[in-house]
């Protein structure tokens, strides 16, 4: 949609708010094939919905015919999902408890001091992000000798034998 002279541009998409990306991820594909050339990738927010549309096109054989789209998922979508759902879970475990003082009050089963608080939460999904990320390699079926070689090339680069 192209932008008037005041700044302002029309809608392009008429519908549900949850419908725009599955939308705009057909649009994309369809596109693709009039400007000759092929996605082979969809990156997710973990939302299949996108991708479900993108297999569904052409009767369901996908919007190509030779090429498979894969769909990958989002390393910091995949860690926001991670807290949120603890948080969820703490907040969710709760059980009637009655105090010294003889209240009774709802507890969480999860939450509290050396429990899942929001910083062990916070630090959890930092290792979990950062141990995908190191780890990459393996998932793109490397084995773990070459893996130790590379990193030893980054960690210590003379260790090449050039001195």
């Amino acid at each position: 949609t192209k932008h008037d002279a005041d700044g302002s541009c029309g809608s392009n998409y008429e519908g549900p708010s949850g419908g725009m990306e599955v939308e705009a991820a057909r649009r994309l594909f369809a596109r693709s094939r009039d400007l000759k050339f092929e996605y082979e990738n969809l990156v997710s927010d973990g939302d299949a919905n996108s991708y479900k549309a993108v297999l569904a096109m052409n009767n369901g054989n996908g919007p190509y015919q030779d090429t498979k789209v894969t769909k990958l998922e989002c390393i910091n979508h995949v860690q926001k999902r991670l807290g949120t759902r603890l948080r969820k879970l703490r907040e969710q475990e709760k059980v009637d408890t009655i105090t010294k003082t003889g209240s009774k009050i709802r507890r969480s089963l999860l939450g509290g001091r050396n429990k899942l608080t929001d910083t062990a939460i916070d630090k959890m999904q930092s290792f979990f992000g950062k141990h995908i990320r190191d780890n990459k390699a393996l998932a793109e079926g490397k084995n773990r000798e070459e893996i130790k070689h590379k990193k030893s090339l980054v960690v210590n680069p003379r260790s090449r034998g050039a001195e």
